[in-house]
């Protein structure tokens, strides 16, 4: 779950009817394995990011708007570079 959120004004979701003021929980959990948003969302598939601009709202654990995580991108360039090494230094010990 996300940090608890208050909706600002009413609003239709899914055909619910959110009125002003009502707390929010988001399940990033659930949405980043619907079958509907993602192919095969069970599977460990890096290769789906591959040369693809993917919507920034399909990728929560950052959050979003204004209280999204201030260290997205040093995360999003790092993690390569981290994952990158942890490659090279598993091979290192064959």
């Amino acid at each position: 779950m996300l940090l608890l959120h208050e909706s600002s004004d009413d609003s239709k979701v899914a055909g619910y009817h959110v009125p002003r003021g009502t707390m929010l929980l988001v399940n990033a959990w659930a949405i980043h394995r619907d079958p509907l948003l993602w192919e095969d969302p069970e599977s460990f598939k890096p290769e789906r990011f591959e040369g693809v601009e993917v919507e920034s709202w399909k990728l929560l654990p950052f959050g979003m708007g204004r209280r999204a995580c201030p260290g997205y991108g040093l995360a999003q360039r790092v993690v390569g570079l981290a994952l990158g090494t942890m490659v090279l230094l598993s091979g290192k010990g064959n």
